[in-house]
């Protein structure tokens, strides 16, 4: 395989360790193996030093020992105790500190022992001194590179431990998806070797249905953080799922809770029908039939429309048995509000007062970006022939209308559909010989030709 190893220079994190790196390079395309193989393990020993001193200033126990040991050995001039603490860098880099992993290990491990036949007087045989060929080099160089050079000086661990910590503060991203995302990838997922981002996809997954302190807030947002991640990994997130599900089914610790809050969570990922086990679908079909309050708390309706379409027949006849209040909080709680336009439509054909009928009516306004053509229509029904007129005539109609019109989508379609609604309102209202109810506002707002009325 080809490596550009002037590209790899600018893949590295520490700018201290950018000049060791260059001179490695150097002399490997030069030709002086041995010198590249002793000035790539000089620069190893660094790197990992530089990332064991943030650690020890970041709060580690054990890097705080190591460096201060190691402080005490240079100012004492004690040189048996910093070639101790060189030969025993590897072990606390990867049992203690996690920041490599064991097979990083074993590959590092393998350069050292190439560094000390290139250093040391030793010989092959009688004529003959060690000489590494240039793909040995080239190997060392790109596995360096890649498990330590490129990585960021945090292990594990602690990455764990910083993601536990932020998922409860106020701090955590609450902007849209792409902020969040960002945030995500630059603050866990960039420069983060292949295990430790497997951790944090799989803590992500199972504190989204089973949250610390049953906390709803921190399983949404593990939730969010999962469906944004799972685009960069799927891979990982297929496994990682079907793991998770599987150990807790098997097991017997897969909740009627963890059921409804994984649905809620994954349910729009065609992934997760394909891994959850038979027998907890089963199960969950007849947790649907619950009280929905319990539902909407254990956040069942989050991910909209789930991927299966047996699900998703019952979870959208779920959504006409809530109230205003259980239905507004349940719009909140999603991420995409398409499966509640018609329950929130039907709730304002059903108005029986003006004031209820502006409070329906600003449920579906939550659903605005969702409406379809369709929806319009529909809407048009459920205002004209409600009983009494107690929508039509409500005072804060026209404004509620004018808002949600603001936020839908726009298409030649859509817009026909609400130039019907605006016409069909002014006419009702010239009818009646009322000025006040025309919906003149909303005529123009949508583009209507009073003319043609």
């Amino acid at each position: 395989m080809f490596w550009d190893l002037r590209a790899l220079q600018n893949e590295v994190v520490d700018t201290r360790t950018r000049p060791l790196f260059v001179d490695v390079v150097k002399a490997y395309e030069a030709g002086a193996l041995r010198a590249a193989t002793v000035s790539l393990w000089i620069a190893v020993v660094a790197d990992l030093t530089y990332k064991i001193r943030y650690l020890a200033e970041s709060g580690d126990g054990r890097a705080r020992v190591a460096i201060e040991g190691l402080d005490r050995a240079v100012s004492n001039g004690e040189i048996r105790k910093i070639q101790q603490y060189e030969n025993s860098i590897l072990d606390l880099a990867s049992n203690d500190l996690e920041i490599i992993s064991s097979r990083e290990k074993e590959e590092l491990s393998r350069l050292n022992v190439d560094r000390n036949s290139c250093a040391h007087p030793g010989f092959l045989s009688e004529s003959e001194l060690f000489l590494p060929d240039a793909e040995l080099v080239l190997s060392h160089i790109v596995a360096a590179s890649r498990s330590v050079f490129t990585q960021r000086p945090l292990s594990g661990k602690r990455l764990l431990n910083v993601l536990d910590k932020e998922l409860s503060e106020d701090s955590w991203p609450a902007g849209n998806s792409s902020e969040l995302k960002k945030y995500l990838l630059e603050r866990y997922f960039d420069r983060t070797r292949d295990s430790v981002r497997d951790n944090l996809i799989r803590v992500l997954i199972k504190n989204a249905i089973r949250p610390k302190g049953d906390d709803g807030r921190r399983s949404k947002r593990c939730s969010d953080a999962v469906n944004l991640i799972a685009d960069e990994y799927p891979e990982s997130f297929e496994r990682l799922m079907t793991s998770v599900l599987k150990n807790w089914e098997e097991g017997g610790s897969l909740s009627d809770k963890d059921l409804v809050r994984a649905v809620g969570a994954y349910g729009q990922f065609s992934v997760f029908w394909r891994v959850i086990p038979s027998t907890a679908k089963t199960r969950l079909m007849a947790v649907l039939e619950q009280n929905d309050t319990v539902l909407i708390s254990d956040l069942l309706f989050v991910s909209g429309i789930p991927k299966d379409e047996e699900v998703a027949k019952k979870v959208r006849g779920l959504t006409f048995r809530l109230n205003r209040e259980e239905l507004e909080i349940a719009i909140r709680q999603a991420r995409e509000a398409s499966i509640f336009v018609p329950a929130a439509i039907k709730l304002v054909g059903e108005s029986k007062s003006f004031r209820g009928a502006e409070a329906n009516l600003r449920v579906l306004e939550l659903c605005s970006r969702s409406l379809t053509s369709g929806d319009v229509a529909n809407l048009t029904q459920a205002i004209v022939h409600n009983e009494y007129d107690q929508v039509r005539l409500a005072g804060d109609t026209e404004a509620i209308l004018i808002s949600i019109y603001a936020d839908s989508p726009l298409s030649t379609e859509h817009s026909r559909e609400w130039q019907k609604l605006a016409e069909k309102l002014y006419v009702l209202g010239k009818e009646n010989d009322d000025n006040y109810y025309r919906y003149e506002n909303l005529c123009r707002e949508v583009g209507v030709d009073f003319n043609n009325i």
